[in-house]
């Protein structure tokens, strides 16, 4: 075994006994055991975004954002495509391998990416309509993972697949593209982060305690799964708010109406200004205010049951925010009416902080098929109830 001959080689170089010998071998099997690929952890999250895409007919992020002034459409075309052109990693597909059956990011072929890069330019030369914007979908493959769409003399929207990336990945991405712009335009870069300096993006975590976390995160996410299906009880379901009222969805959206809600500065502010009142983070607020809805909507229902995400980079400190993969966990947790509800928000929000989703990613990622994830996630997306955020 590789890990028992290294430890061997070090103990024997420093004289060691067979006591701090097998101390030794202990750790290298715990290293090796949290270690496990940057990349690996990633795929979960792709995972579910491409397994579930053809039936939630949606996989991209999207964010609007308004310039000061008029957009130059020539300098968009050609500053998105120097950054295609410069990063590599934009020309990324996702694909599966039949050998161990498990799917991978490798590179489209030229003649594939610059076809994709021929209808991003093209688009980028017209302002298109906001709502068709919002509405397209394109599977995972069949469009340059990141893209940008004017849908007005000042407005421009930013598509980034899920699979390829996250919500911060997606940020970093714009922040990357503005740098372009910015040039290309003869603007300051002003206070835009530059995302190819060496900022993290990320809350940087100790490493004793990013260590102990990665160490005891599998055992943590076993006990809180175990906590959470006992308090759930055997027939949960029955008391779980279902706004779908029992009806399953279906492809492409049939039956569903999808809508959108913009914060305004000033409702923003006061968000941030309350949860700091409270002394709570934003999205423990969002969460709070989230459940009070749903209980609002279904009195007779006590029980609603939330699956927060959360980024998984402070855990994983090598990972740039502009690495390709879908850096994603969830917490799932559960809210009772009888309970408080902010009090109940802010325990489970504990156990997100512990490194509980990076557990149960580890646990999944390392126990089940790429084809048995895909699977489950298209069937998870066929199924009513909970709340998502």
């Amino acid at each position: 075994m590789i890990v028992n001959r290294k430890a061997t080689m070090i103990a024997n170089r420093f004289r060691l006994g067979w006591g701090n010998r097998l101390l030794v071998f202990l750790r290298a099997l715990l290293s090796r055991w949290m270690n496990l690929g940057s990349t690996e952890i990633s795929r979960l999250g792709s995972l579910f975004i491409y397994g579930a895409e053809r039936f939630i007919r949606g996989n991209d992020m999207q964010a609007t954002f308004t310039f000061k002034e008029d957009l130059d459409l020539e300098q968009i075309r050609q500053s998105y495509e120097r950054m295609i052109v410069e990063n590599p990693v934009l020309r990324s597909k996702w694909t599966g391998n039949d050998k161990n059956r498990r799917y991978c990011w490798s590179e489209f072929t030229r003649n594939e990416w610059e076809e994709r890069l021929a209808i991003e330019k093209d688009r980028a030369m017209k302002i298109h309509v906001p709502e068709k914007v919002g509405a397209e979908f394109f599977s995972t493959n069949e469009r340059l993972p990141v893209r940008l769409t004017p849908i007005g003399k000042r407005k421009l929207v930013l598509s980034v697949n899920h699979v390829f990336s996250n919500g911060l990945g997606c940020l970093a991405w714009w922040d990357k593209w503005l740098t372009y712009y910015a040039r290309a335009t003869g603007h300051p870069i002003g206070e835009c982060r530059a995302a190819d300096d060496e900022l993290s993006m990320v809350k940087e975590l100790s490493y004793t305690k990013r260590f102990l976390m990665k160490g005891f995160s599998v055992f943590l996410a076993v006990v809180y799964m175990a906590t959470l299906a006992a308090k759930a009880g055997r027939h949960a379901g029955r008391s779980t708010v279902d706004l779908t009222h029992g009806r399953k969805s279906v492809p492409n959206r049939s039956g569903y109406s999808t809508k959108a809600y913009a914060l305004s500065r000033a409702e923003t502010e006061e968000i941030v200004s309350r949860s700091k009142g409270k002394k709570i983070s934003v999205s423990e607020y969002v969460c709070i205010a989230l459940v009070e809805s749903f209980f609002d909507k279904v009195p007779q229902k006590r029980r609603v049951l939330v699956s927060a995400p959360v980024d998984l980079r402070e855990m994983l400190p090598e990972v740039h925010a502009l690495d390709v993969g879908n850096y994603t966990g969830s917490l799932i947790f559960q809210i009772f009416r009888e309970r408080s509800i902010e009090a109940q928000v802010h325990s489970s929000f504990k156990w997100m902080r512990r490194g509980v989703p990076y557990g149960v990613v580890k646990l999944l990622s390392l126990g089940m098929r790429d084809e048995y994830i895909i699977i489950i996630f298209q069937l998870r997306s066929l199924e009513g109830g909970g709340a998502y955020y």
